[in-house]
């Protein structure tokens, strides 16, 4: 079987979450037959240079383009296409002269990764077609709009009178996204022959051919040494803090939770790491609190963590930060929106918190009560195990990939 990959993200290094999705995939389609990745990136200067091959692949492309933003152009393109800003505000041309020239049909599958992808360059070439969602964008917006009504509520993060009157204008933009992503999500499970989500709750938001379930998942290498929480306490939070819903779940743990646990445990820490711009800098002048930024080595954080903690208030799909944990039997302490589309339990895989003195009397619990912590560290791992694991979302997309180019051949 000949099979097209076209990504909007290079999926190597999987150290992020997207990233760790796509490779899947590609394992998957290379498990299935020989597989064109053709990728459209941006901001990735560790591409410079054409990436050596990928032993999954037998080609590979990466066309570089301009970053997000408005111009008049984008902006006309979006008025005339329909399409929402995260697609119109993006300069496709190149990518499709370039996967016009480089693509080699005929396909017996096309894969696209993510919505926006296929909507731009969903008609360069054809044969049977597979798009992963893998998050519900609509729904996605929807909860950033939310953080961004906390955000005026709480009054935590200061603006200036233009940087409100900005926000006042994307969220009437936004609104209008919501509804184009909706028909953007609709069109494409009516379309093509078969569409990925990431989780059983959107795939009952949808109709169409074929809505199947990928779900997220982490690999991690079996001889791992067992986790062991350090003599003081030691909470972690690992997100990718330039996305807003995590930034605000940051500002929320230390506003709001922190004090109650610090309260409680005077010696304790909270370590943030993830990429950041700078914009919870601040946090780091609370006392206990540290921002670590990105960091090389997750193995030697979770080490030193007594548990990760996940104070979400915004967000869709399933978070691999959570999978990151259970894989490594690190506690965790989550909202039931941060834990939303695991088949998690409170008290037996994770404990729950949805006010801020549930979530630090949690906190407080698995430092008090190391049976408790151990116990809901190895139920973690025993789902994380029996279903989360990347070669379990890597089989479903072979299978998938191997029973749509069938019934259509």
């Amino acid at each position: 079987m000949r099979i097209l990959c076209i990504t909007d993200e290079y999926p190597w290094p999987a150290t992020r979450g997207y990233r760790i999705r796509a490779a899947n995939a590609v394992r998957g389609l290379a498990q299935a037959g020989s597989v064109d990745l053709f990728c459209v990136v941006s901001d990735r200067p560790d591409l410079e240079r054409e990436p050596q091959e990928s032993s999954l692949v037998s080609r590979v492309h990466v066309e570089h383009r301009a970053p997000f933003g408005p111009s008049p152009g984008r902006m006309w393109r979006w008025v005339k296409t329909g399409w929402p800003r995260p697609v119109a505000w993006l300069d496709w041309t190149d990518a499709e002269v370039a996967l016009r020239e480089w693509a080699s049909p005929p396909y017996d599958l096309v894969w696209f990764y993510a919505c926006g992808t296929w909507l731009a360059l969903g008609d360069v070439v054809e044969g049977h077609t597979v798009v992963d969602l893998n998050d519900l964008e609509d729904l996605k917006l929807v909860t950033l709009m939310k953080v961004a009504d906390l955000d005026k509520r709480e009054g935590v993060v200061r603006r200036s009178f233009l940087q409100r009157l900005r926000r006042a204008l994307g969220a009437m933009l936004d609104r209008q996204d919501v509804r184009r992503w909706e028909r953007a999500q609709r069109r494409a499970a009516l379309a093509v022959d078969a569409v990925v989500v990431c989780r059983e709750l959107d795939r009952e938001r949808l109709t169409g051919r074929r809505v199947a379930v990928v779900p997220n998942s982490y690999d991690l290498a079996d001889d791992l040494t067992p986790h062991s929480p350090p003599p003081e306490p030691v909470f972690t939070m690992v997100s990718l803090l330039t996305y807003p819903p995590n930034a605000d779940a940051a500002r929320y743990f230390v506003h709001q939770i922190w004090p109650l646990v610090h309260g409680a445990l005077p010696t304790a820490r909270l370590q943030l790491v993830g990429r950041h711009d700078g914009s919870v800098d601040e946090l780091a002048e609370v006392p206990g609190i540290e921002v670590r930024g990105e960091v090389a080595d997750l193995d030697e954080v979770f080490a030193g963590t007594t548990a990760v903690v996940v104070p979400l208030r915004a967000g869709g799909g399933t978070r691999i930060k959570i999978l990151e944990a259970f894989a490594r039997q690190v506690p965790v302490v989550s909202t039931t929106l941060g834990a939303e589309g695991l088949p998690v339990a409170d008290g037996v895989s994770l404990l729950i918190g949805d006010t801020p003195e549930d979530f630090a009397r949690a906190c407080v619990r698995l430092v008090e009560d190391p049976e408790l912590s151990r116990s809901v560290a190895a139920g973690g791992h025993a789902l994380w195990a029996s279903q989360y694991r990347g070669e379990d979302a890597s089989e479903i997309v072979r299978q998938l990939a191997v029973d749509v180019s069938q019934a259509r051949a």
